[in-house]
């Protein structure tokens, strides 16, 4: 019988901070309907579209760092995970523009790590 390890890495989580969502507007004003981020208006990576492109980033890098498995799942950041997240737009285009590398110390078993910027998305 075959033993080993299946490592997930989760990009963007570096440590978080309990903070209140900043609503992009004067205190106390509610975000228009869509706008779950401050940054959405200037053009840069919204929360909810870095999570969808990290997972599809990740299935892609999957594809070519592990030829034996499918892409998981369950594949999420820790954006997505209902933590408290000091989000960065900046790191977070950096993470999936960076290079990628593969995690072969298990044969069998590869897994993409995403660059530095990756654990620095989440504040």
């Amino acid at each position: 019988m075959r033993y080993g390890i299946l490592v997930l890495a989760l990009a963007g989580c570096g440590g978080s901070k309990d903070s209140t969502t900043d609503t992009g507007g004067p205190t106390g004003t509610t975000p228009p309907p869509g706008d779950d981020d401050d940054d959405a208006t200037t053009g840069a990576l919204t929360q909810s579209e870095f999570n969808a492109a990290y997972a599809d980033k990740y299935c892609d890098e999957w594809a070519t760092c592990n030829t034996s498995s499918d892409c998981p799942s369950t594949t999420t950041t820790c954006t997505a995970s209902g933590t408290t997240c000091d989000f960065d737009p900046v790191a977070a285009q950096a993470c999936l523009d960076g290079v990628w590398t593969c995690n072969t110390t298990y044969p069998g078993f590869e897994y993409p790590v995403g660059p530095a910027a990756c654990s620095t998305v989440c504040g």
